[in-house]
């Protein structure tokens, strides 16, 4: 009789046993099937930058502020993460080479675009804090700089700066330089900027110096989308 308990109590450990190793296998297999969810944040950014390279500044700007709908308040931010950081960029130049049509501002148009080239100005010189001796990032701020109404004078001092060293690696920094070289009266020196931006782009139009834009909205762009409009058309 106790032989008979010993071997059934036997038999039912291994059914347990084999049970819970056929479930643990099956829950292995299904893991195994499931496609990983993949973080596309970093596609999305790659996308953007190159919609900003294209000259398509609402799309990059509509990427960036769908993905990171905070980012109108990270320029108060000491630190962000490398990502959000890029996103950052992105849209502060996005403002900057449209004028200050695309941004993260609402509100009237010419508000708007004040606005949007203030925020640019207070993001990338924040990012030199951050990053002392970049010339790249510095010639993001002179870029920016030269959109601002009241910038103009530190935009053409520090890009200058940074002809002078070579230092400048952007075709639109070079053409922020010779626009303002140009109202400052330096002809030559305009045109060798104009020359070094043709160089460094497939798009030479860009390198032509032209009068900073005025602190309104063409009538055109008025009816532009706004941050708010564009965060549900990407």
């Amino acid at each position: 009789m106790k032989l008979g308990k010993v071997v059934f109590a036997s038999a039912l450990s291994m059914t347990l046993a084999m049970t819970f190793m056929v479930a643990d296998a099956s829950a292995c297999m299904r893991a195994m099937e499931e496609p990983e969810k993949k973080d596309d944040t970093p596609r999305l950014v790659a996308q953007a930058e190159q919609s900003l390279d294209a000259g398509k500044f609402a799309v990059a700007t509509a990427t960036m502020l769908k993905k990171f709908p905070a980012l109108k308040g990270m320029s108060d931010k000491a630190e962000v993460a490398p990502l959000e950081n890029r996103a950052l960029r992105i849209v502060a130049l996005a403002s900057t080479r449209s004028d200050g049509a695309f941004g993260v501002a609402t509100g009237a148009p010419a508000q708007r675009q004040k606005a949007n080239l203030e925020w640019s100005v207070a993001v990338l010189r924040k990012m030199n804090v951050s990053r002392p001796g970049d010339a790249s990032l510095q010639a993001d701020l002179g870029e920016a700089l030269s959109k601002l109404p009241g910038g103009q004078k530190e935009a053409l001092t520090l890009l200058a700066k940074l002809a002078q060293d070579d230092l400048i690696g952007s075709p639109h920094a070079y053409a922020a330089l010779s626009r303002l070289q140009s109202e400052a009266g330096e002809a030559q020196k305009s045109a060798d900027a104009v020359k070094r931006c043709e160089g460094m782009t497939s798009t030479p139009a860009i390198c032509q110096p032209k009068t900073a834009a005025p602190l309104a909205v063409p009538a055109k762009a008025k009816d532009a989308p706004v941050a708010a409009d564009l965060k549900g058309r990407a």
